[in-house]
């Protein structure tokens, strides 16, 4: 296989861009969607008894979205090698691949988490509109903590659709199979 380019996730957007899109992207969603749900959801009477279950959904939230990233990885490629390490203060653990794995298997691992845990917060907004604010503040933190696979998913679609991904300390490989 060739490199058909290289990019550096870390130089490309570093790490305090990285927070302050987060947080930004945080607290314009929190800002848009609770008036909008509000709406719907105010005839009813908002409860605050189960704080400690929110707080558990916060603390993880995070490690739950990263094992959504893997789950589709180990389901479309046996063997799968991968790194875990400490990245930095937005994303404490980074899982790197160390084998190439296609672009639509890529992308697959990419956009898992935002579908499925967008589709259960949703979900649960809208069955125990009680605690719609708390559903609602899960909703965006979530949202919050995807700004790094958007950016990532961004640059991915841009390669051909026949490549491979491939992660490594400096950020991610595109590789092409030669002839």
């Amino acid at each position: 296989m060739q490199c058909w380019k290289s990019i550096n996730i870390n130089k490309h957007s570093d790490n305090q861009k990285k927070l302050f899109l987060s947080l930004l992207t945080m607290l314009l969603s929190f800002i848009t969607l609770y008036p909008l749900l509000s709406l719907k959801i105010m005839e009813n009477t908002l409860y605050d008894d189960n704080l400690l279950l929110f707080v558990c959904g916060v603390i993880f939230i995070y490690p739950l979205h990263k094992l959504l990233h893997l789950v589709p990885l180990f389901f479309f490629k046996r063997g799968l090698n991968i790194k875990m390490e400490y990245d930095s203060l937005i994303h404490p653990v980074a899982i790197k691949l160390i084998d190439p794995v296609s672009k639509r298997t890529f992308l697959f691992a990419l956009t898992t988490p935002f579908v499925i845990l967008t589709s259960v917060i949703i979900g649960c907004l809208f069955t125990f509109t009680e605690y719609a604010h708390y559903f609602t503040i899960l909703l965006s933190i979530h949202i919050g903590l995807c700004v790094s696979d958007f950016i990532t998913l961004k640059n991915i679609l841009q390669c051909p659709s026949n490549s491979f991904i491939e992660e490594n300390d400096e950020g991610i490989k595109i590789l092409i199979e030669t002839n």
